[in-house]
């Protein structure tokens, strides 16, 4: 991995943590602290592929298609009593990129948007009530990271067509939808991250979409700094 790092050396920005020993979605319910109580008496790797695949006491966590792909996630498992609790997991890996590489390494994770998105709830309460709750962990997560220029964030969510139940949770962070091709206008997801991430001083935010209209929209990517 080292050697990779180094040979793409040439490249302003050198993506890490966009590798997985398993799931990138079960990489953030680690780092986020959200571990279903049946693992909660593991640690470490143990805890991590228990979650995956099960154990003698205690069944894996439920697979889900990410959006309209063929792979599969294992799902965060949400409550009205959740906390979280962040967690440093795999972010040797941005240290040991730093050092291998001349240019920048760019820390690549799931947003908190479509990380909620991807959760579901087990006693039935309304998942995204937890919004505060985990925008506040995030920023704590951001924190725990060694020193990072930028770092990205994939938001595939902002592809989607307005739900009703997404609508709610839009209307609260005065986001403004679009109800035409695409739901969510740049400037709407600007505001969104430059309020959320106001608080990190030394950091500034890359923002991932998925099939936007080049036609439409220069990139499909939107940066965001301070």
């Amino acid at each position: 991995m080292i050697s990779n790092w180094a040979s793409q050396s040439h490249i302003d920005f050198v993506p890490v943590l966009d590798f997985s020993a398993y799931d990138s979605v079960l990489d953030m319910s680690i780092r986020l602290g959200v571990i279903p109580t049946r693992f909660s008496h593991l640690s470490g790797w143990d805890q991590y592929f228990a979650m995956s695949r099960g154990t003698e006491n205690g069944m894996a966590c439920e697979m889900k298609k990410w959006f309209d792909t063929n792979y599969h996630y294992i799902v965060p498992e949400l409550s009205s009593q959740s906390v979280f609790k962040v967690s440093p997991f795999g972010f040797d890996t941005i240290s040991h990129a730093q050092k291998a590489i001349t240019t920048h390494a760019l820390p690549v994770f799931i947003g908190p948007m479509t990380f909620l998105y991807l959760s579901k709830s087990i006693d039935h309460s309304n998942k995204w009530n937890l919004i505060d709750l985990l925008t506040e962990a995030y920023i704590n997560l951001i924190r725990l990271m060694p020193d990072s220029e930028w770092i990205q964030l994939d938001e595939p969510i902002f592809s989607l067509e307005l739900s009703d139940e997404l609508e709610p949770l839009f209307d609260h962070i005065q986001l403004n939808p679009r109800r035409q091709q695409y739901p969510y206008s740049f400037d709407s997801q600007l505001r969104i991250y430059s309020q959320v991430f106001l608080r990190l001083a030394r950091t500034r935010l890359l923002l991932r979409f998925y099939q936007f209209d080049l036609n439409r929209h220069h990139s499909p990517v939107l940066y965001v700094s301070k």
